[in-house]
C-alpha cells in the first residue's frame, strides 16, 4: 500500500480562533487489472497441466534478452554459454500470484550446463525501481526532499528441470552445432504486500526481472556488480478473468540466499514538501 500525507486545512468563521492544520494519512490502492492468459496457458491453469515450452506456446512467452556469459570451469577451461530468459506473457501479473519463467543454456561444455542445471546456479530476481522527482519551483520546503532513485530485490527465481530433461539421460546433443542445451522451468512468487507500479507525476514504482552473474560451484565466472540483463514488468491488484496462475515449482527448489523483507511504502516526505 501506498501511503501519502495529506493536510487539510479548515477556516473556523466565528470567534478569534486561528485557522485548524488537520493532517490525515490515506492509503493508496491502484485498482489494476493484467490482461487474460494466452488460450494454451490458460488451458494449461484451468486443466492444472504443466505449461508448454516456448517452442510450442509461441505466444505464451517473452524472450527477455539473449546474452552471451564468459567464464571459466575449474579453473583452467574457459567457456562461453548463451542464455535465453523467457518471461510469461503478457507482462502483468497479479500481486500474491507467480512470474513463470523458462531459460535455455547453450555451450559447447556440457560439464559446465551440468553446474548451472542445479537448482540454485541460477540467480534471477525481481527488483523494485523507485524514481522521484519534483521542480524545485514547485516547493516551498525544498530541505525536507530529495530527488533519486532507490533499487531493490524483492525475490529470487527458483528453478527446477523441464520434463523433457527429465525423461531423457542427458540434455539434447545438435550435431551441426555440437551444442549442448540445457533447459529449466522457473518461478517468481510474489508476496501479496508487494506495491503495485505506479505513476505519478512526481514519482513512480516500477519493476524489473534481472538476470545476475551465474553463482555455481566449480564455474568461475566474469566479475560484474551490474545485472546482465533487466526486462520491466507491471505489478497489478487484481486478477485477470478465467483461471489463476498455479505454482509449479516441487518441493525443495527455492534458494538458501536471503532476501531483506519489506512492508508498505511510506512516502509522507512528498506531501511535506509542498508545505
Amino acid at each position: 500500500m501506498l501511503f501519502q500525507d495529506f493536510r487539510h486545512i479548515s477556516t473556523v468563521q466565528a470567534g478569534s480562533h486561528d485557522d485548524l492544520s488537520v493532517r490525515c494519512t490515506f492509503g493508496y490502492i491502484p485498482l489494476t487489472r493484467p490482461p487474460p492468459f494466452y488460450a494454451l496457458k490458460a488451458v494449461a491453469y484451468q486443466e492444472k497441466t504443466p505449461l508448454l515450452d516456448p517452442t510450442i506456446d509461441v505466444d505464451g512467452w517473452v524472450l527477455a534478452k539473449a546474452v552471451n556469459l564468459a567464464g571459466t570451469l575449474s579453473k583452467l577451461h574457459p567457456v562461453v554459454i548463451e542464455c535465453q530468459l523467457f518471461l510469461s506473457a503478457p507482462l502483468a501479473y497479479t500481486r500474491g500470484s507467480v512470474i513463470p519463467l523458462y531459460i535455455r543454456m547453450q555451450s559447447s561444455n556440457q560439464q559446465a550446463l551440468d553446474l548451472l542445471a542445479r537448482h540454485n546456479a541460477l540467480v534471477v530476481r525481481l527488483q523494485r525501481r523507485i524514481e522521484y522527482s519534483l521542480p524545485m519551483k514547485s516547493m516551498k520546503n525544498a530541505d525536507n526532499y530529495h530527488a533519486g532513485k532507490n533499487k531493490r530485490d524483492l525475490a529470487e527465481a527458483v528453478w527446477w528441470p523441464t520434463a523433457t530433461q527429465e525423461q531423457e539421460a542427458s540434455p539434447s546433443l545438435t550435431a551441426d552445432t555440437q551444442t549442448h542445451t540445457v533447459c529449466l522451468n522457473g518461478e517468481l512468487h510474489l508476496r501479496g504486500d508487494l506495491v503495485p507500479s505506479t505513476m505519478f507525476p512526481v514519482f513512480t514504482v516500477g519493476y524489473d526481472v534481472c538476470l545476475w552473474a551465474l553463482d555455481a560451484r566449480g564455474l568461475k565466472m566474469a566479475e560484474t556488480e551490474k545485472s546482465l540483463l533487466e526486462h520491466p514488468v507491471e505489478i497489478v491488484t487484481l486478477f485477470a478473468p478465467g483461471p489463476r496462475a498455479v505454482r509449479y515449482a516441487p518441493p525443495g527448489s527455492g534458494s538458501e540466499r536471503p532476501l531483506p523483507m519489506e512492508f508498505g511504502m511510506a512516502l509522507g516526505t512528498l506531501g511535506s514538501a509542498y508545505m
